[in-house]
Formats: C-alpha cells, sequence, structure tokens
C-alpha cells in the first residue's frame, strides 16, 4: 500500500510538468475527447477505405471487360483449324476465358471478404479503445 501512495505522490508531482492533468474531471474530459476523436478518426478512416475499394473495383471492372475483347481479338485472329488437338483456337480461347471469369468473380468474392474481416477487426479495435476508456473514467470516479 506504500508504494502505491509513493507512486501517487511522484505522479501528482511530475504530472503538471508532463502535460498530464492532476484532477479527476480534466482526466474525465480528456478521456472523452480521446474517445470521441477516436470514434471520427475511425469513422473518417472507414470511409477513406470504402471510396479506395469501390475506386479499385470500378477500375477494375472497366479493365476486365477490355483484357476479355483484347483476347477475343487475338482468338478472331488464330487460323480455324489447327493440325494438331482436338479443339479448335477458338475452343481453346473460350475455355481460358471462361476460367478467367470464374477466376475474376472468385477473386471479387475473396477480396470482399478480406475487406469485410479487416473492418470488424478495426471496429473490435475500436470497441476496446473506448471499453478501455469507460473502464478508466469509472476507476476515477
Amino acid at each position: 500500500m506504500g508504494d502505491k501512495k509513493k507512486a501517487k505522490k511522484a505522479y501528482m508531482a511530475f504530472a503538471p510538468l508532463m502535460g498530464w492533468p492532476v484532477d479527476k474531471d480534466e482526466w474525465k474530459e480528456q478521456l472523452k475527447d480521446f474517445k470521441e476523436n477516436l470514434e471520427t478518426y475511425y469513422e473518417q478512416m472507414r470511409e477513406i477505405q470504402d471510396t479506395a475499394i469501390e475506386a479499385r473495383k470500378e477500375a477494375w471492372n472497366k479493365i476486365f471487360p477490355k483484357l476479355m475483347e483484347m483476347q477475343d481479338n487475338f482468338a478472331s485472329s488464330l487460323p480455324e483449324k489447327m493440325p494438331v488437338g482436338s479443339m479448335t483456337p477458338q475452343e481453346v480461347m473460350d475455355k481460358v476465358k471462361e476460367y478467367q471469369e470464374m477466376a475474376n468473380k472468385h477473386a471479387m468474392e475473396q477480396a470482399d471478404s478480406m475487406v469485410d474481416f479487416y473492418k470488424q477487426r478495426q471496429e473490435q479495435v475500436k470497441e476496446a479503445v473506448a471499453d478501455t476508456v469507460d473502464s478508466i473514467v469509472e476507476k476515477l470516479d
């Protein structure tokens, strides 16, 4: 118990020098401001992330059809019959295109899943910090 009193005395002596409030109400106010600022930060960060994600999706959704069109143009330039193989070049390109579209769909689903996971973790951190601040304020009371 004596160590706690010494620690508190030392804190009280250095707190004003370090810019920390000595008054309990000042602490509560600063913690409240911190919590509000943190929530604002997370909201703004979420808006930035959502905007960036939407921009990437929009860009990819413009690029992917052009990629498919380029492949179609290439495939149309190939001869109809090839001496070897059971598939025509056009059929091969159609199959490649089918696989790419399937892979694109899967990749988009995985990217959405990753973003959702990331957002959930951010929300957990935000809640943990808010709970910690609330806990400190309770102890100050």
